[in-house]
């Protein structure tokens, strides 16, 4: 098969990439490895386990078996192992012609590493490259940042704004065609925008993509852990459990207005919410 065309889906952690991964793998063309380059590239965490030998099988995949067993990740544990010291570009070819191994039939490969836009410029004269930008709400993210971590919310703001603004400048950067993607326009209107998405992909719009728990046929060894909880996504919904709780961003009026005008940019740009 002809190499597949790259899909990277960028943005904040805790800003729906996983889900959106998962949706767009269900699409019969389309398939997700999840955080792959991540793996590619080792670090902390479930890199970490997936590429020791002794630690393999406790690294879940979303395809139901684990690093050691995964059809597509197994072999390239054990070439990783051999292989680490060549280059990033190296690695992603070999993770490519196993995926055509083992995926012959698609035509689109889907890695959701978040914030890891380093590189993109490296990938550009071997791929055809996509990306989407996705964000979400400040104010959802926040609220969601601070329920995990503690942070103040001075903080999250800023940690939303200077991440946000570094993944955006570095995919102009690049010169990748990259749409923007709001998670509220997504999650309340997934075929909308989905439908959107595709147009972008220039792929066609396909229900299985608004069903990730019945489509899905991703390799998603690493991200949220929602990837291996698919009766979760039998819908793409929203979590608006931070609208009981706007008080928290009462103490800084002038930062709501600063962020706000961003927030309608980056967010709500495919102006799938009706404005009254």
């Amino acid at each position: 098969m002809e190499k597949p065309v790259l899909v990277l889906i960028r943005g904040l952690g805790h800003s729906g990439t996983t889900i959106l991964d998962m949706a767009l793998s269900s699409h019969p063309k389309i398939a997700g490895v999840g955080e792959g380059f991540r793996v590619l590239c080792g670090g902390d965490g479930g890199p970490q386990r997936a590429r020791s030998k002794t630690r393999r099988h406790e690294q879940e995949c979303s395809c139901g078996d684990n690093a050691a067993t995964c059809e597509l990740w197994g072999e390239l544990m054990n070439w990783l192992e051999a292989n680490d010291s060549l280059p990033f570009p190296d690695k992603l070819n070999k993770l490519v012609d196993q995926f055509g191994f083992v995926n012959s039939d698609k035509e689109f490969l889907v890695d959701s590493s978040q914030s890891n836009v380093d590189g993109i410029n490296e990938l550009t004269p071997d791929f055809e490259v996509r990306a989407i930008f996705l964000v979400r709400d400040f104010r959802s993210w926040v609220f969601s940042r601070i329920s995990k971590t503690g942070d103040g919310v001075l903080r999250c703001m800023w940690n939303w704004y200077r991440g946000n603004k570094k993944i955006e400048k570095k995919l102009v950067d690049s010169g990748v065609s990259f749409m923007l993607v709001g998670y509220e326009e997504f999650a309340l209107y997934p075929e909308k925008v989905l439908k959107k998405v595709c147009d972008h992909l220039g792929v066609g719009f396909d229900e299985k993509m608004l069903c990730p728990a019945k489509h899905n046929e991703s390799h998603a060894l690493v991200g949220n852990r929602v990837r291996l909880r698919a009766g979760e996504l039998e819908r793409v919904k929203y979590d608006g459990s931070w609208l009981a709780s706007s008080s928290v961003f009462d103490s800084v009026p002038f930062i709501n207005f600063f962020l706000k005008k961003l927030n309608t940019r980056w967010v709500y740009s495919n102006d799938v919410l009706v404005r009254r």
